[in-house]
């Protein structure tokens, strides 16, 4: 792998860290959502800097969590600025609506490769429209109802089944490879 990886990662943790420590002070859920990915990506890229080779799978695993910590954090980032100013607490305040729309985007973006294989797949506009329901009550400060949350379950329940994939979120892969590295 080449070094530009590991380059853009010291970067983007520099510009980073202080929301990350932000919302780690505020025992945030989206501070929880991304802890294990953030841990195991931080631990490979100090056994990088200390001069130990990184074998194929944990460039990969560095990669795959890299890119997944960049992508997330910036709809974190648009959200907080946007919408609440820089308000971290106020932010917070909403953490379980904004962890929903983490989520509704996560899920969009898995079906993004199934839905290409079928055109005719209805259902990956059910997601954009269920994260502009989203939006509109982060936009006025207002926590989703629980009828949101259960649409989503609903929603990644019948597209997971109808295409015979198994849930696996990244959330919960990094927290197994943590527990393998000893980070727990």
């Amino acid at each position: 792998m080449e070094n530009v990886v590991y380059n853009d990662y010291a970067s983007w943790i520099i510009e980073n860290s202080n929301l990350f420590e932000s919302l780690k002070q505020q025992n945030s859920i989206i501070y929880t959502r991304f802890k294990h990915v953030f841990d195991v990506v931080s631990h490979l890229y100090e056994l990088l800097l200390e001069n130990k080779l990184l074998d194929d799978e944990q460039n990969n695993i560095f990669e795959v969590g890299f890119y997944y910590l960049y992508e997330q954090f910036e709809n974190v980032k648009l959200l907080l600025e946007h919408t609440y100013e820089g308000d971290i607490v106020a932010f917070n305040k909403q953490s379980a609506t904004i962890e929903l729309l983490l989520s509704t985007i996560e899920f969009e973006n898995d079906f993004y490769n199934v839905t290409l294989q079928n055109p005719e797949e209805d259902k990956e506009n059910a997601f954009v429209e269920l994260e502009q329901e989203i939006i509109e009550f982060l936009e006025r400060k207002e926590d989703a109802p629980q009828e949101l949350f259960e649409k989503l379950d609903k929603l990644s329940a019948e597209l997971y089944e109808k295409h015979d994939l198994e849930y696996y979120p990244i959330k919960e892969i990094f927290l197994d490879i943590a527990e393998e590295l000893n980070l727990l």
